[in-house]
């Protein structure tokens, strides 16, 4: 990815709580048997087949019959299927449902997974008030269940979203009272987690040498803990530090070496990050020829898979270094089969956003006009090359022939004197 696309594998560190499932120990009489099975069922189905998660959660309207909590649980898991499929208003509305239903019943556990999870589906819609408002009603019904695990999520779940808000004092702040909950705890993997979210934090406050002590911390942990997919990743984090201290050697190094890790965990997509990332280093030092061989390396990776929002910057970024080494026809290429799949995705998803097309991206692809032109003019010069080429072999031929029989012709007149 050109430049920026460090960034995209460093948020993936920063704690999103993806969707989480508990199931209540209550023992009050409206969580029965049948309806603690078909939740099991949902939860394990979710994500997998959604399709017989979704004919599950009827099964749960059917027992909402003499069973009104079973239509609460109906409506929970409705949401995370919707989640699971990116439709977020649809999510949105479920959970409200839910909410709503399961007040009633006071089940403290499932309201503080709901107002999390619409949190989430609300920062993804960039809500960020009212995302604030779910993870801040998560984080109440957190404390009343003294989860501490919980608790710290919430807070790291408020201090993402003011870091979108590039509020990012407000940001420390609020991880940092994660940090501070996770080591009253013995959830090292987590704390770790904080460390690194902090890291980042600072990092992009422009403060490196705390984003560096932080991702020390993390590393600390994720070796202990021998989490090497981890370690890669925070890796990564400061080999792009590095970069943009311009510490080319030191940084391309660091990469390498998360690199090697990633293929060793046969985690992909954290390797075509880093290849990537590895990419944009040499695109610093203006050195395009090896960035467009490191991203078509992750180019033969990413085609494979169904990350198409990865393949459309991973196009993109071939497009550029290929035009910065002024190869027009292959970096027209690279144009036309990134307008081929974004046009194929639209047909798929008309809802696409800018999520997937980088605004950005979608400037510079303007210039394909001129990209056009200067394919045209290169071909068109190496046309008229060609033909100079001809014509010069030609009067050479023309010329050596003459040469030759006007020798012939003096030694011919030689002989006979």
């Amino acid at each position: 990815m050109e430049i920026n696309s460090c960034n995209l594998l460093l948020k993936s560190l920063l704690l999103l709580v993806p969707l989480f499932f508990a199931q209540i120990t209550s023992a009050d009489y409206w969580y029965d048997a049948n309806v603690k099975h078909t939740e099991y069922l949902i939860v394990e189905n979710i994500g997998k087949d959604n399709k017989k998660a979704d004919s599950l959660c009827q099964i749960l309207v059917n027992e909402s019959v003499n069973n009104k909590y079973a239509l609460c649980l109906s409506y929970f898991y409705k949401g995370e299927i919707a989640y699971y499929q990116a439709e977020w208003n649809n999510a949105i509305g479920c959970y409200q449902k839910a909410i709503l239903c399961l007040k009633s019943y006071n089940d403290t556990e499932h309201l503080a997974i709901l107002y999390n999870n619409m949190g989430i589906a609300l920062l993804y819609q960039s809500f960020y008030n009212k995302a604030i408002e779910a993870f801040s009603q998560s984080l109440e019904y957190e404390k009343k269940l003294n989860n501490l695990t919980g608790i710290a999520q919430s807070y790291q779940n408020i201090s993402l979203v003011y870091e979108n808000q590039e509020k990012l004092e407000k940001a420390i702040d609020f991880n940092l009272k994660a940090i501070e909950i996770l080591t009253e705890t013995d959830n090292e993997k987590d704390l770790a987690g904080a460390y690194n979210n902090h890291a980042i934090l600072y990092a992009s406050e422009g403060n490196y040498k705390e984003a560096k002590k932080f991702y020390s911390k993390a590393m600390d942990i994720y070796k202990r803990l021998k989490l090497t997919d981890l370690e890669a990743k925070v890796l990564c984090n400061i080999g792009c530090l590095m970069v943009k201290e311009e510490k080319y050697e030191e940084g391309g190094k660091i990469l390498e070496k998360a690199l090697t890790l990633f293929r060793l965990e046969n985690d992909v997509s954290s390797e075509i990050h880093a290849y990537g990332m590895l990419a944009d280093m040499y695109a610093r030092k203006n050195e395009y020829w090896q960035a467009i061989i490191l991203s078509e390396a992750a180019w033969e990776k990413v085609k494979n898979t169904d990350d198409f929002a990865l393949q459309l910057r991973c196009l993109y970024s071939l497009y550029v270094y290929n035009k910065k080494m002024e190869k027009w026809k292959e970096a027209l290429d690279k144009f036309e089969a990134y307008k081929e799949l974004k046009d194929r995705l639209l047909e798929l998803d008309s809802s696409a956003t800018d999520d997937i097309f980088s605004i950005e991206m979608e400037h510079k692809m303007s210039e394909i006009e001129i990209l056009k032109k200067q394919k045209n003019k290169v071909e068109k010069n190496f046309g008229i090359t060609v033909i100079v080429f001809f014509v010069i072999i030609f009067f050479s031929v023309i010329t050596t022939r003459i040469y030759i029989r006007q020798l012939k012709g003096k030694r011919w007149k030689k002989s006979v004197y």
